[in-house]
């Protein structure tokens, strides 16, 4: 949904047209200024559709929930297929912490690379934050131009066998996953671990050091070039998630550049307390135009929190760590977004804050020039109401 492109952004910044069906009919909306590419013509093909050239209502319409319409397709920009150059450096998490808030390419300290490359990350170990435990992880990935001609190859090799083994294969924490369901945790009755707390303790922190230690160990290894669907993919996992009883899921919050190194402070620090298992990662996204794009700074960095669900060893984490998390966040008064697609507060204050009023007042005003009354009640839902999106 957002990657790690300081210079580009994240998925909705690669839409130039959405096209929309209405109870009125089906229009085709885009930017006003000079890149637009649509003509009315073109729209017309698209069963008589009205061609809107509009940078408001675009720009509202592209984070909307489903409430602008049926969405019946899009209009993207594409660039021919590339592989990515994957670099990796193990550092102690105090000799990272320069350059997570800063992104000085003096201080990657990878051969090779000299500035901020087109994937950029950092990988915490919230568990080895000590000198000389070597928990943090620079990871960068370079564009590597292909000839046509082994693109022409790729897409005759590309079946379905391969989108499978990318779709399962494609995270690491799985591993992690059935280890702990696997252990000795999952012969504990639940309500020895409610009733036992420290000895729940003890037990949680001791799998996730040693489950992290081996999830970690993945990404310190020697330079890999691969096609960008199989850098996500791992091949030293063979197990999906799917295949575990323990429910995971994951919660990002997005801050300005300037504020990464509060913002992880805080996030650590709850981690350890909560005995959160996993990995956190920092990702860097150029800032978008969409009106409620959770990406809007200028350069957000997206902090990456696992979430599990973890029945009788841990309480609901919505009312754990994950809260605490949140509540010191906007106790700090350090401005933050949710990532809205993953575990995210469902409440309308969070939004209040994050956009403001007057944002807020303008997304509901866009969609009212769209959509009347009526249609705006038929395009509303539950989530619309509990964000405060809904009409007042």
């Amino acid at each position: 949904t957002h990657g790690s492109a300081v210079s580009f952004g994240s998925t909705q910044d690669y839409v130039r047209g959405i096209h929309l069906v209405l109870p009125g009919g089906h229009y085709f909306i885009q930017k006003s200024s000079s890149d637009s590419v649509v003509t009315q013509d073109f729209a017309t093909s698209l069963d008589g559709a009205q061609l809107i050239n509009d940078d408001d209502l675009f720009y509202a319409a592209l984070v909307s929930f489903g409430s602008f319409g049926i969405v019946h397709g899009m209009l993207i920009e594409v660039e021919p297929l590339y592989r990515l150059r994957k670099k990796v450096r193990q550092l102690d998490y105090d000799d990272v912490t320069y350059l997570m808030t800063t992104l000085d390419p003096a201080a990657i300290g990878i051969d090779g690379v000299d500035e901020i490359t087109y994937h950029f990350e950092i990988q915490t170990n919230p568990y080895h934050l000590e000198p000389g435990t070597m928990g943090a992880y620079i990871i960068t990935m370079e564009k590597e131009t292909m000839t046509q001609d082994e693109i022409d190859e790729f897409v005759l090799t590309f079946d379905d066998t391969y989108v499978s083994q990318a779709a399962t294969n494609n995270d690491v924490f799985a591993s992690l996953l059935n280890s702990f369901d696997r252990s000795i945790l999952g012969l504990i009755p639940r309500w020895m671990g409610r009733l036992i707390p420290t000895l729940r303790t003890i037990l949680i922190g001791l799998f996730i050091k040693m489950g992290l230690d081996n999830y970690t160990e993945l990404y310190a290894r020697e330079e890999i070039v691969r096609f960008p669907s199989e850098q996500w993919s791992c091949d030293e996992v063979t197990t999906s998630t799917i295949y575990t009883t323990l429910r995971s899921s994951s919660s990002e919050i997005g801050v300005p550049l300037q504020y990464i190194g509060d913002a992880m402070s805080i996030v650590l620090e709850v981690m350890n307390e909560a005995r959160i298992p996993g990995c956190t990662g920092v990702r860097y996204v150029k800032g978008s135009n969409a009106t409620l794009a959770f990406t809007k700074y200028e350069i957000t960095a997206m902090i990456d929190i696992p979430v599990v669900f973890w029945d009788g060893l841990l309480t609901n984490p919505r009312e754990q760590g994950y809260m605490v998390m949140r509540e010191r966040l906007a106790a700090s008064g350090i401005p933050h977004t949710y990532h809205w697609g993953k575990e995210a507060p469902l409440n309308s204050d969070w939004v209040k804050n994050a956009y403001g009023q007057d944002v807020l007042d303008g997304w509901k005003e866009q969609r009212s020039i769209l959509l009347d009354e009526e249609t705006r009640r038929m395009f509303s839902s539950d989530l619309l109401v509990t964000l405060g999106l809904h009409d007042d």
